[in-house]
């Protein structure tokens, strides 16, 4: 699999800032946790320190957020190490941003679910208006005309 390493540093910094709103994960030391943690559940040294080490959230942040630059062949073969960790950790969308945005298949997916969207507002915004008739409808065939049924006249 080719690894673009152009998409890494700003999704990374994307999740660290809350661009997923489904993620729990917050700021720079939590993302390097939670890589360090995945990369720990796969088996993956990568150069970090183990997460519950003293100053491994630190360093790890660091190291990673350094090695995703990939300026260097060196830095490039640090985060190709720590890409399957990388993509274990990051949340779903963003994950999708870095390995299938490009796809016909995820394109499609992302226009169908526009799609859906825009229809589930719609159906709603219909059913909201028909609820609205139906029951000024039935105040007005039941000659309510105020709250307490008191009509107010002028």
């Amino acid at each position: 699999m080719e690894i673009n390493y152009t998409h890494i540093l700003p999704l990374l910094i994307a999740w660290a800032d809350g661009a997923d709103p489904d993620s729990r994960i917050r700021g720079r030391e939590s993302v390097g946790d939670e890589i360090a943690r995945a990369a720990a559940r796969l088996g993956i040294a990568g150069g970090l320190q183990e997460p519950d080490s003293a100053k491994a959230l630190h360093n790890n942040q660091q190291r990673i957020f350094r090695w995703a630059a990939a300026e260097t062949v060196a830095q490039q073969r640090k985060i190709a190490e720590l890409y399957p960790a990388i993509i274990d950790a990051l949340p779903e969308g963003l994950t999708a941003q870095l390995l299938v945005s490009d796809s016909l298949q995820y394109r499609a997916l992302q226009v169908a679910e526009r799609s859906v969207k825009t229809a589930m507002k719609e159906f709603v915004r219909a059913n909201k208006a028909i609820a609205i008739q139906e029951l000024l409808a039935e105040r007005h065939r039941d000659g309510d005309s105020g709250p307490a049924g008191n009509g107010l006249f002028h």
